[in-house]
């Protein structure tokens, strides 16, 4: 499933699983996507703006201590962006701004991302309940 973004949104391809035995690469990535980040927040509020790196399913993927590389390198980027780096968001913890997310709470975030989205495009919302409704 595709979704469009509201805008301003910016999104970064090849994803980081790309970069294996090359860290510094898949960091490099990241400075596009903080520059795009700079022009849309006021430079009085980018050191109270978070940021954090949450990958997913292909960084999961690849063998941890080359996981871990990339997240080394992408959280020093992120700590020298200007940027508030939060040392959790909610109750998951960013390990300095870099993590991989479990595959169920990336599962909860694309479904309230499609939510949002189907919201944006002005479709009815499903008659949907997850696991405990009624």
């Amino acid at each position: 499933v595709e979704l469009q973004l509201p805008a301003p949104s910016k999104k970064q391809k090849p994803g980081l699983s790309s970069f294996v035995g090359r860290p510094a690469d898949a960091a490099a990535t990241l400075r596009p996507l903080l520059q795009f980040a700079e022009v849309h927040v006021a430079p009085a509020e980018r050191a109270t703006t978070p940021v954090a790196l949450f990958a997913t399913a292909g960084l999961r993927a690849v063998q941890s201590d080359e996981a871990e590389n990339i997240l080394q390198a992408c959280a020093e980027v992120l700590g020298r962006s200007g940027f508030a780096v939060p040392a959790t968001v909610g109750t998951w913890s960013t390990s300095g701004g870099a993590s991989i997310i479990p595959g169920e709470l990336e599962g909860r975030w694309s479904w309230l991302a499609a939510r949002y989205a189907a919201s944006r495009a002005g479709a009815p919302a499903p008659n949907s309940k997850g696991v405990g409704s009624r």
